[in-house]
């Protein structure tokens, strides 16, 4: 497709997955279940500091 956004698929060939059960701590406090590095907080809250600097 030239320029156009791909076609979804038909809503009834989509696969329902099952709500995954993960033991109590297992997730992040985000909800993910990956680990964050102290370089990704620091990293987050650079980001933020330059949000709040842009808004001023």
């Amino acid at each position: 497709m030239a320029g156009g956004a791909a076609k979804k698929p038909y809503r009834w060939l989509r696969q329902i997955l099952p709500d995954p059960q993960y033991p109590p701590g297992y997730l992040n406090e985000f909800g993910g279940h990956f680990e964050i590095t102290q370089e990704m907080r620091e990293n987050a809250a650079k980001m933020q500091q330059r949000i709040r600097e842009r808004r001023g």
